[in-house]
């Protein structure tokens, strides 16, 4: 189930880092307006571009662990390296502050197995499926889609999984990096999820890559619904990771919704991956939060891209077979899933990104899908397991 949402197989270790620098604006909670702009100042803040880069590890941490933290480290973009944590090939977990292993565990303490070690380090890979040509839209085609109002999405995806609605975009070849500002629904405006379903329905907007062979790695943003125990990741989006199989699915780094927030994806060295959220935390508090990792089954992750698409998708996912009747609902005409600002380039080159020219865009199903499309770069989107009509 859930087969497209995930490839993300902690071999060959993999990293969280997390940051926290409290600062004030929007408003006190953080929530700030959908709009079709994201505000200057709020993009000022979640750029981070003052950010010094230091590689900073506790005294506590064993020298062979500092040994591999500080190679990771200084692989990432200077932002993202404050506090990390370390998942390694064998599912074990250290990070360069004791509280950052303490409170992963806490989120995912029926992740891990008798011995202690994460579950999902015995996970697989999936397939990702080539995008069809009737999808393409180039610059010709764009002239006819831009800025035309709500519509449903242009081309169907042709999925045969059945694992729930979604909007999905795939990039031109050559490309291991994305940066892009996102605003994230909430309960109270955009978001609903139908708790009687038993489908197991689940909000996602995520990023990734697919190399030549077309392993592929999803990660990006899950939507963690109450589940009525008051957990502290309760009503908040969490950065995920998941397998082919979903043996088990850790989450980390929970942002509050109806906010603004930066991601970043990228493939700083070959085989390896990286993806960066910065945002308002549950309690508040600006945190940018990273985590890569090295994949022993990708193969042919390149840094410079060779070979490799970049992706977006934005989806309600569901245990195959789905029903696209339980009418849940990830983004209104009113407050949607905004991606905005988005560009793509190298995982190795943070100064290479540059705005998206050409591009794969379908849905699945087609009217399960409202886009209102400005460009490649630029768009709003509404998922749901019910016909949309423009």
């Amino acid at each position: 189930m859930f087969k497209r949402l995930a490839t993300l197989t902690l071999v060959g270790g993999l990293f969280v880092a997390m940051s926290s620098t409290a600062l004030a604006n929007v408003n006190v909670n953080g929530n700030s307006s959908a709009g079709s702009k994201i505000p200057d100042q709020v993009k000022a803040k979640l750029d981070r571009k003052d950010a010094k880069g230091d590689i900073f590890i506790d005294a506590s941490v064993s020298a062979s662990d500092k040994e591999k933290l500080s190679k990771v480290m200084a692989t990432l973009d200077k932002e993202d390296r404050e506090n990390v944590l370390f998942i390694d090939q064998d599912g074990s977990v250290i990070a360069n502050k004791p509280q950052l292993v303490e409170e992963f565990k806490k989120q995912n303490k029926d992740k891990f197995d008798s011995s202690g070690k994460l579950k999902i380090k015995d996970d697989k890979p999936i397939k990702e499926e080539k995008p069809d040509d009737s999808c393409k839209i180039d610059a010709t085609t764009l002239l006819s889609l831009a800025s035309t109002g709500w519509k449903n999405a242009e081309s169907n995806c042709g999925t045969t999984d059945r694992t729930g609605p979604y909007r999905r975009v795939i990039s031109d070849k050559g490309y291991s990096r994305l940066h892009s500002y996102i605003y994230v629904p909430s309960k109270a405006s955009g978001l609903y999820i139908n708790p009687n379903s038993t489908k197991g329905d689940t909000a996602y907007i995520y990023t990734g890559a697919t190399d030549k062979d077309g392993d592929s790695v999803d990660i990006g943003l899950q939507y963690n619904n109450p589940t009525g125990n008051n957990y502290p990741w309760d009503n908040t989006w969490a950065i995920f990771l998941r397998g082919a199989s979903n043996v088990s699915v850790p989450t980390y780094s929970n942002f509050q919704p109806a906010q603004w927030v930066l991601m970043k994806f990228y493939v700083p060295s070959d085989n390896s991956v990286a993806l960066n959220v910065t945002g308002y935390d549950s309690s508040g508090v600006m945190r940018s939060s990273t985590i890569t990792g090295t994949l022993g089954w990708t193969k042919d992750f390149r840094a410079d891209g060779t070979g490799m698409n970049i992706k977006k998708v934005t989806s309600i996912a569901q245990i195959s077979p789905d029903d696209l009747t339980t009418g849940s609902q990830l983004g209104s005409k009113t407050t949607p899933v905004r991606w905005e600002n988005g560009s793509i380039g190298k995982g190795n080159d943070a100064n290479s990104v540059a705005p998206m020219t050409i591009g794969w865009f379908c849905g699945y199903n087609t009217n399960n899908v409202l886009v209102d499309f400005t460009d490649h770069n630029n768009e709003a989107i509404i998922v749901g397991t019910m016909t949309f009509t423009p």
